[in-house]
């Protein structure tokens, strides 16, 4: 995520709907063909990509470096004198209500995420039984994948227009967990098969706003250190796809009613709410408010001081001005 320009970040996410996809026609392979053929057709699929791409980088080093082998001398030593990344502040970071809302947020996420993910086809199976596999397990997925990436545009479209990232962030983030809380609470009204199925679709369709929201907020709010606060954000929404599932399988056996299932993750998913500081419209970091204003490549503005030197210099001696002057000191205190 750390290369990822922050102003194209959202769109680029949503390339996970191609795992989206890849599902919705295992749904497909399974119904027609049986269970083993989406395990081949996947390992294959992941196999060939991997030597793939294996030899397109060897190709591209080799072309780069006049022939050089990738365990060349050269390689390696080039290697070594790139400088180390800088250290993690995980003290600061856990100090931080905007790092535990990216937690909280996307445990939330996940947490109605993995119970439709998991629960979904049991649910029409059991109410719906003459219903075809491959449609209630391809529809809702395949939804997702324009709602994903007309999120990432349309965060895109706001903040050029002026609103705040934060704003956006935060907009995106209620669209993804009130409309999935919403659309839930109305199967309990829904009878017919058409209504849940399109109810469902929509909720599911409104977790691709989470691609736009949380998922991206890391590049905002500790660009140098996206990977590492994504990282700690991915484990906490993985807990749900295990604690989350089996509670909502307890409260099945327990209740034997789906609304019980589907109403207490709408609840659990309208209980979230993003606590990254105010918007002032202003741009700035959330997490690390002394740092410098946003530049176009990092929303937090870390500073190049050779970079600013540069800039004073130059200015200096085209306004023909001395170094001590009132209008180099204002330079100065500007950048």
């Amino acid at each position: 995520m750390d290369w990822i320009r922050t102003r194209k970040s959202e769109p680029i996410v949503p390339a996970r709907g191609r795992t989206l996809l890849t599902g919705s026609l295992g749904s497909v392979m399974l119904d027609e063909y049986g269970w083993q053929t989406p395990f081949y057709c996947i390992g294959l699929l992941g196999i060939s990509w991997m030597l793939l791409m294996r030899y397109m980088l060897i190709a591209k080093h080799r072309r780069r470096n006049g022939g050089l082998s990738i365990y060349s001398d050269p390689f390696h030593e080039k290697a070594n004198k790139l400088e180390p990344k800088a250290s993690v502040p995980w003290l600061i970071l856990l100090t931080k209500p905007a790092f535990w809302s990216l937690l909280v947020g996307h445990f939330c996420e996940n947490n109605a995420f993995y119970i439709l993910l998991s629960w979904m086809p049991t649910y029409f199976h059991e109410n719906f039984p003459s219903a075809k596999g491959w449609v209630f397990n391809v529809v809702p997925w395949v939804i997702t994948i324009p709602s994903s990436v007309g999120s990432g545009y349309l965060a895109d479209v706001m903040i050029n227009s002026g609103f705040s990232v934060t704003f956006v962030r935060k907009f995106m983030e209620s669209i993804a967990l009130l409309g999935t809380a919403f659309f839930l609470s109305l199967i309990s009204f829904a009878s017919s098969y058409y209504t849940c199925l399109t109810c469902l679709a929509l909720a599911v369709a409104c977790c691709g706003f989470h691609s736009s929201g949380i998922l991206v907020n890391p590049q905002d709010i500790a660009p140098r250190h996206a990977g590492s606060v994504f990282g700690m954000m991915n484990m906490a929404g993985a807990i749900p796809g295990f604690i989350g599932v089996y509670v909502a399988g307890h409260i099945l056996e327990a209740t034997k009613s789906w609304n019980a299932v589907f109403g207490q993750t709408a609840v659990f998913a309208s209980t979230e709410r993003l606590a990254q500081g105010p918007s002032n419209g202003k741009s700035g970091c959330a997490m690390f408010p002394s740092l410098p204003p946003k530049s176009e490549h990092n929303v937090c503005g870390v500073g190049d001081s050779t970079k600013r030197a540069n800039i004073i210099s130059t200015l200096i001696t085209r306004l023909n001005c001395g170094p001590n002057s009132l209008i180099t000191n204002r330079i100065i205190a500007t950048l």
